[in-house]
């Protein structure tokens, strides 16, 4: 009887560890391959909360920011986001440093897109 127990609590034992590292990697997975909203949340926050100051102050300009310190922000090379002002009523905001390693926003077409356009586009 003592040898049954052992065993049934070497198998739960078991399939719950099992299951923990197929959660982990599932996550692991799920944050390096997953959507761009799940995987550049903190990022895509930080340039929505730029768009905003960029809107606010071209409401309250008639014209978009030149810069961004511009906007009141100084230290935007902490948030590690970049905008560009392409013409009178267009811009582009992104992240990262390396092609294919961020995503950007376009002010013509109102969304993050991964395609990392530039003004040109």
């Amino acid at each position: 009887m003592e040898h049954a127990v052992k065993t049934s609590v070497l198998k739960t034992f078991l399939v719950g560890t099992c299951i923990c590292v197929l959660g982990l990697i599932a996550f692991g997975l799920l944050t390096l391959f997953g959507p761009d909203e799940l995987v550049w949340r903190r990022q895509i926050h930080a340039g929505n909360e730029l768009i905003g100051r960029i809107e606010s102050y071209r409401r309250a300009h008639r014209r978009l920011p030149g810069s961004l310190q511009e906007t009141g922000l100084r230290d935007h090379d902490a948030l590690r986001v970049s905008y560009q002002k392409c013409s009178d009523d267009k811009y582009v905001v992104w992240f990262g440093t390396t092609l294919g390693e961020s995503i950007s926003y376009t002010s013509s077409i109102r969304k993050w897109e991964s395609l990392n356009r530039t003004c040109s586009e």
